[in-house]
């Protein structure tokens, strides 16, 4: 892997700006007696220095680079104290820096951990000297979220309490040839392919755990169930997860010193291929009652039969069933739902009647005719219309699609996968006269599903 090394130096700035921007000759002591040594080539001077800096602009090493060497290189300008000096080597942490107005802007930015340079001898001037090595708190700034290349970093030198200082040439010093250098060695970073979301198949028949792979197998994955885009924010990826219902997984790939991946996408979906059955489970999930109006006789005559049909007249059909144990998971598209009634015994007439469901998280048992009548008030407003024709054979199932009423109860935010569906029928036109009671016609229900 091959690295690339490069120094970058100070630049001038604009004449308008203050004598602490245009020049890097401040001490590294707090004693203001040795401020009017600090050299300029400004009119002005800077008064009770006890820190320099460098603005190095245009520092054009890519995010995430692995940082190999980095110092900071200046020439000397002047002895300055003769005692062995110590200061700390700061970068300012942030994205994109700009030079301070004056020494308490300077003072009051933030800044990355300290190196020390300890025991700083009596410098000569016109002479090299460098910092320790820096790459650790460079390489703080170059991983900052931010960070991009051809942005700004300040570098600034803080004395440790003591008088003792030194003095570097400002960059208008001999023509700009002195001024500070920031020589870096870095690797730029590869780019992580995008993880591998699986399983491949995007269409599923019921819940299933997904997995998440990326190469280099130690990069670091985080992914979003929510359709957000992922950043290292977001959920860690440490194993397999279940997915219950449709989900849209986008996952993306970290590393340190790589580029982070594109993001992976996997849209899910729970399909039932094969319609799901559902039923009632006992006697108590099957109820019907009806309203004991008199039984009103009508003679039916034929060439070859004579018959009485008894019938009621008023809302006399209405029967509740609770389908059990519904695993449609929350949120589905409901592509179909039929509901089956076998038929006990032949129709004659001709039945019109309106389908509902408790507009409720779970369907209920019913033991009494009361509870029945209070749970009128809260059905669906999504029902189905049925018209059942005359001729319809016993022993044979009769079905209407609900798929309107199924989805009304499976969009409930408190429905969940495994709850029950009470489901209504209605006879919807008092004034018909209907063939017979539907306790009498229902052998058994079903409620058949397909959904997405």
């Amino acid at each position: 892997m091959s690295s690339t090394t490069t120094t970058f130096t100070t630049t001038t700035t604009s004449t308008t700006t203050t004598t602490l921007t245009t020049t890097t000759s401040f001490t590294t002591t707090s004693s203001s007696s040795t401020s009017s040594s600090t050299h300029s080539t400004s009119t002005t001077t800077t008064t009770a220095p006890n820190a320099g800096f460098c603005l190095f602009r245009n520092v054009t090493i890519p995010y995430n680079s692995r940082i190999l060497k980095a110092v900071v290189e200046f020439t000397g300008y002047a002895p300055g104290d003769r005692i062995d000096a110590d200061v700390q080597c700061h970068f300012e942490n942030a994205d994109d820096s700009s030079p301070p107005s004056d020494k308490a802007d300077l003072d009051t930015r933030e800044l990355t951990s300290g190196i020390p340079w300890k025991n700083i001898e009596e410098w000569k001037d016109n002479y090299p000297y460098q910092t320790p090595q820096l790459k650790d708190i460079l390489q703080t700034v170059i991983n900052r979220a931010g960070w991009v290349s051809g942005n700004n970093i300040l570098f600034t030198a803080k004395n440790d309490g003591l008088d003792s200082y030194r003095l570097w040439s400002a960059i208008e010093h001999r023509g700009g040839l002195e001024r500070a250098r920031l020589k870096v060695s870095w690797v730029a970073p590869k780019k992580l392919d995008p993880p591998v979301i699986t399983p491949v198949e995007t269409f599923q028949l019921s819940a299933f755990d997904c997995e998440i792979h990326a190469y280099p197998t130690d990069a670091s994955i985080y992914y979003t169930l929510d359709g957000s885009n992922p950043n290292d924010n977001d959920i860690l990826y440490v194993g397999p997860f279940e997915i219950s219902r449709s989900k849209t997984v986008k996952a993306r790939a970290y590393k340190p010193y790589w580029t982070y991946s594109d993001i992976a996408e996997k849209s899910y979906s729970l399909y039932s291929a094969i319609p799901l059955e559902f039923g009632v489970e006992s006697a108590n999930d099957l109820n019907h009652y009806t309203y004991n109006l008199p039984l009103i006789a009508n003679l039916v005559q034929g060439a070859d039969f004579e018959r009485y049909v008894g019938y009621r007249q008023g809302r006399h059909q209405d029967v509740h069933q609770r389908i059990v144990d519904v695993t449609v998971h929350h949120g589905a598209t409901i592509d179909s739902a039929i509901f089956y009634l076998y038929l006990r015994d032949n129709t004659y007439y001709t039945t019109n009647l309106y389908v509902y469901a408790l507009n409720a998280d779970n369907g209920v048992q019913i033991e009494t005719l009361s509870e029945y009548e209070s749970l009128l008030t809260n059905l669906t407003s999504a029902y189905a219309a049925w018209g059942i024709s005359p001729g319809e054979s016993a022993g044979t199932f009769i079905s209407v699609e609900i798929k309107n009423v199924i989805q009304e109860i499976i969009d409930r935010p408190g429905w969940e996968s495994g709850n029950s569906i009470s489901i209504f029928v209605r006879d919807g036109a008092p004034e018909v006269i209907s063939f017979i009671q539907i306790e009498h016609l229902v052998e058994r229900e079903i409620l058949e599903i397909s959904y997405v």
